[in-house]
């Protein structure tokens, strides 16, 4: 019974994976010369950097930096560090490191600890900028990389918040590096999206919004333990526009360890799953225009399909493995034989219609490689050896292992806890 459903789900994935492959390569062509345009800001509006932090002593000073390191005019750009009610000497360290950079506007607030959404709506109250951004405490950003998202808000004034590309800082095990390929990938397929309205997430990270925006929308939602991912919904939601800077890089922490991946990503899906119910009506209604017809339905289903393989695959296996042990044929090998093994017809591949399908996905993948390389060379000799391990490895046994661990907490109504 398994193995039936395991191979009707898998044709399912593969087509379902096959249409998004063909959509994003398409979308590549059609907006390539669009993509290769690089703009200067034709003014620059104020701007308030927002650094939320809680208990990071070890990163704030780096991130302060980036801050005042960033290719912006002194008058204009105005960097807010909130501390969240630290235990360690965060503040203390920010306060310092603002100490270095007189020629910048660099403050930092001591605020009681109530969680990073309540502390971000905390500073919107406290700036009257024309933008706002967000910054991580654990996170650094290039020099030009406010300057190459500001033109981006000219575009329409339905353009709500623009996001940076997120990339790895300093990757130094192999689990680091693997996500590090994972984010390069996500570089692409984020790209592609932001030209339907389709991205669901402002990354804290580095994401600029229109200060004006919250004054309509409200802040950020402070029972969500992921807001950037509501806060984006919510915009969709009033039909503002998320675009995607791809020359714009933030270099955030990863982290190093199974179990610390385990609970960042658990987090990370646990939320989209309240989102996603939270916001449930942008299915397949044509009121949210390519969002709410095709990129949230297709996310659905696409992450349905792929878990439901996971668990009929693990059940077969169990199956299998479960009568081999009862015949007692479990660690049973089969003898090696060469008999017939030089037959000239073994050398005519015949390949099943799946396998086909699997080596076009596959090669379509490669088209990342090469927006990679193209837009993001100094990154893709790091990340290509790693590119593979991805695609084959990480994400069909880490990733939706991790979602069916997601499951069973929320099945379980385990208590959600926050973890970077």
């Amino acid at each position: 019974m398994f193995g039936y459903l395991t191979q009707i789900t898998a044709y399912l994935a593969e087509f379902v994976a096959l249409f998004m492959a063909v959509f994003y390569l398409l979308t590549f062509i059609e907006n390539k010369e669009e993509i290769d345009v690089s703009e200067e800001p034709g003014e620059y509006p104020s701007v308030a950097i927002v650094i939320p932090a809680y208990n990071e002593e070890k990163n704030i000073a780096a991130t302060i930096a980036s801050a005042a390191g960033l290719d912006y005019p002194s008058e204009k750009l105005h960097i807010l560090v909130m501390d969240d009610g630290s235990k360690d000497r965060t503040l203390e360290m920010a306060r310092v490191e603002a100490g270095k950079h007189p020629g910048r506007d660099i403050r930092a607030s001591a605020n009681p600890h109530g969680g990073k959404a309540r502390t971000m709506n905390a500073a919107i109250k406290m700036i009257d900028t024309e933008i706002m951004v967000t910054l991580d405490a654990d996170s650094c950003v290039s020099p030009d990389a406010l300057k190459n998202m500001i033109p981006y808000f000219s575009k329409s004034d339905r353009v709500a918040a623009v996001v940076a590309a997120m990339k790895i800082r300093d990757p130094k095990t192999f689990l680091q590096k693997i996500q590090s390929a994972e984010y390069l990938f996500c570089f692409y397929i984020r790209k592609m999206n932001s030209f339907a309205n389709g991205l669901l997430v402002t990354p804290g990270p580095f994401s600029a919004y229109r200060r004006s925006i919250f004054d309509e929308i409200g802040g950020f939602d402070e029972e969500n333990i992921t807001e950037d991912g509501e806060i984006a919904l919510r915009l969709q939601k009033h039909q503002y526009s998320i675009e995607y800077c791809h020359n714009a890089e933030v270099f955030t922490s990863a982290p190093g360890t199974i179990k610390a991946l385990k609970n960042q990503r658990v987090r990370w899906n646990r939320g989209t799953i309240r989102n996603f119910v939270k916001y449930r009506k942008f299915f397949a209604n044509p009121v949210y225009g390519d969002f709410g017809l095709f990129i949230f339905p297709s996310t659905i289903v696409l992450l349905s399909i792929a878990f439901g393989l996971f668990l009929f695959s693990a059940a077969d296996f169990a199956a299998i493995s479960a009568k081999r042990f009862e015949y007692g044929t479990l660690f049973h090998i089969s003898p090696l034989r060469f008999d017939n093994f030089f037959r000239f017809d073994k050398f005519f591949i015949q390949p099943t219609a799946m396998q086909i399908i699997s080596i076009v996905i596959f090669g379509l993948s490669f088209v990342s490689l090469y927006f990679i390389r193209k837009y993001s060379p100094k990154d893709f000799k790091n990340m290509a050896l790693f590119y593979v391990p991805y695609l084959l490895v990480y994400y069909p046994l880490f990733v939706l292992g991790f979602w069916t661990i997601t499951v069973f907490y929320e099945l379980t109504h385990r208590e959600l806890a926050w973890h970077k």
